[in-house]
């Protein structure tokens, strides 16, 4: 394996950091070699963060698909991982018009996303009308957009709208706008979403580095990298936590002898001038290391008892089965793969959520489920809506 793989790591836009977090290892367990980076204050891990790219859940699935077929990879297709990742998953939620865009993204690592707000029009009281927009593209400001469809309204590029209220509180979005009565809300609606960034394009790059040099890569390429660099990282991590283990047995092994014999030990200690003398007497006499030496000079007295010998017992009889375990994944690669797999399903667990959109099948469906504004399973994937906003404030121009 090539130790200039990067890091990898499948982030969602909506994901919080305590997901990266777990997957970045501790630095000082002699996984990965150092080396400078673009920026020297980023920590010690290069990081590939695929935004708005797939949820997490997603990302597992489709990873633990490619492992499942390691060796066949080649034979795996685009095709066969957008049954796992349907589209991105956007924080703020809202319409994905049709699926070239991301199909192009995941078969060629470029594309073009055409998102819309969701709204909803609803009755009022006097034969009037209100639309009301629960969530907005990604990247898209709320506060910019309401003081945007406030000046079109002001200036009459936009007629029919009478007043215009932001009602986002804690339990989501909600941008009121009110229609006079004379009003056609489905043409408002539409104006809106050509005037404002209510309908907006989020153009996909999946830029990355790969052996230190700049590539595009499709989706099947980007989780093959990642898994061929967590079998590295879980290689090195590996033989890290065996020498550990190994050294520790080897202590063990010390205050095992010692523990046989103890008499004759007390007394050997006892009749040198010092340490040093005590640790060379041991060493000669019963065959021990320096380190297993010092160990036992080390013991305290309360170690003799034979509950504290029990202990050291079923510690040795521990890391010699941790030992065999190690040594089997690092001489199995099908035990490795699926410590990697293991590994992804425990974050899926602790951290796995619903993705937060819609993708519709074509543009003009959305555009349909726009125009109504009704909420339409029919011929599209569902995706859970998820958004939380800070308290209820006041719209109020953009700083």
């Amino acid at each position: 394996m090539n130790s200039n793989y990067p890091f990898v790591v499948l982030v969602s836009a909506n994901s919080e950091w305590k997901p990266v977090l777990e997957c970045l290892l501790p630095q000082d367990v002699g996984v990965t070699p150092f080396g400078q980076k673009f920026s020297a204050n980023l920590g010690g891990h290069p990081v590939l963060f695929a935004h708005g790219g797939w949820g997490k859940t997603a990302s597992t699935a489709s990873c633990q698909y490619l492992i499942d077929r390691y060796h066949e990879v080649e034979d795996v297709t685009v095709e066969e991982l957008m049954r796992f990742i349907k589209g991105p998953d956007f924080p703020t939620a809202g319409l994905i018009l049709g699926t070239q865009g991301i199909r192009d993204a995941y078969h060629t690592g470029r594309g073009s996303v055409k998102m819309r707000a969701r709204a909803k029009i609803e009755p009022m009281n006097g034969s009037r009308q209100r639309i009301v927009v629960t969530e907005i593209p990604y990247q898209v400001n709320k506060a910019r957009l309401v003081e945007r469809i406030a000046d079109l309204a002001r200036d009459k590029q936009i007629d029919g709208i009478s007043d215009l209220r932001d009602e986002s509180d804690r339990e989501g979005m909600r941008v009121v706008i009110e229609l006079r009565r004379d009003a056609n809300a489905n043409v408002v609606l539409n104006q809106l979403y050509k005037h404002t960034p209510m309908e907006s394009t989020f153009g996909v790059n999946m830029l990355a580095l790969v052996n230190n040099e700049p590539r595009v890569l499709n989706i099947k390429e980007i989780l093959h990298h990642y898994i061929a660099h967590q079998e590295e990282v879980v290689t090195r991590r590996t033989k890290f936590d065996l020498a550990k283990a190994e050294d520790r047995a080897h202590i063990l092994e010390g205050l095992r002898i010692a523990l046989d014999h103890i008499d004759e030990i007390i007394a050997l200690i006892r009749a040198s001038a010092s340490r040093d003398v005590a640790r060379g007497g041991l060493m000669q006499r019963f065959g021990l290391t320096e380190r297993q030496a010092n160990a036992i000079l080390d013991m305290r007295l309360a170690s003799l008892t034979g509950l504290e010998r029990e202990k050291i017992e079923q510690e040795y009889a521990e890391v010699r089965a941790l030992i065999k375990r190690l040594l089997e994944i690092l001489g199995d690669e099908s035990l490795l793969l699926g410590v990697i797999k293991d590994e992804m399903i425990a974050i899926r667990d602790k951290f796995g959520d619903d993705v937060a959109g819609m993708v519709t099948l074509d543009h003009l469906q959305g555009a349909y489920i726009g125009m109504a504004g009704k909420y339409r399973d029919q011929g599209a994937d569902r995706f859970r809506a998820v958004a939380a906003f800070p308290a209820r404030f006041k719209a109020e121009p953009a700083q």
